[in-house]
């Protein structure tokens, strides 16, 4: 934990120069990294994320860089949140466009939508539910990276994969702050 608080009596410290962890500290004071454990750290007070200068997702617990894209999306998404961290989309650019980590997990999520197969329903994305329904799907898709059947469920209310696809693009776009859906589509 990197903290300014003294939890001694509450919490082992570390010693990295004793090199039975995750993180050694060799004595001319290169650090090395141990592939055999997982380095996990916990930071106690508050990041200005308006530093970031670059997010990517990574295998970790199981989980697929994929699998954690994608999970991290629609959670955001599902949650009606605004993603302003920098490293999701490049402002630079006129207009500016996803980063190749939000393209590639937010490709994944909308290539899903195309591949369900359902009994289609009634909504339209031009319909006023379409955008609750679509974060309600986003919000299975967060808890089960789309294995069970309530997402199948939910998206099978949909008029068609493309109505589905076409809403949750939206609401992708609208999360992450990007001007129209043709930068999150251009793969179809």
């Amino acid at each position: 934990m990197v903290t300014d608080t003294d939890y001694s009596a509450k919490l082992e410290q570390y010693d990295p120069a004793a090199g039975d962890g995750p993180w050694t500290l060799a004595p001319d004071g290169r650090h090395f990294w141990n592939g055999k454990h997982c380095l996990e750290v916990m930071y106690e007070g508050d990041l200005p994320l308006s530093r970031v200068a670059e997010v990517d997702f990574v295998r970790h617990r199981g989980l697929s860089r994929d699998v954690a894209g994608i999970r991290f999306i629609a959670s955001v998404v599902a949650r009606n949140l605004r993603c302003n961290i920098p490293g999701f989309v490049d402002s630079t650019m006129s207009p500016p466009r996803p980063t190749s980590t939000l393209f590639g997990a937010a490709s994944l999520i909308l290539l899903a939508c195309n591949r369900i197969t359902a009994s289609w329903g009634a909504i339209a994305e031009s319909d006023p539910v379409s955008v609750p329904l679509a974060r309600a799907f986003l919000n299975s898709v967060a808890l089960t990276g789309f294995r069970g059947d309530e997402s199948i469920k939910l998206a099978g209310l949909f008029r068609s994969p493309d109505d589905l696809q076409s809403s949750v693009a939206s609401i992708i776009a609208n999360s992450f702050g990007l001007p129209s859906t043709a930068s999150l589509l251009e793969w179809s």
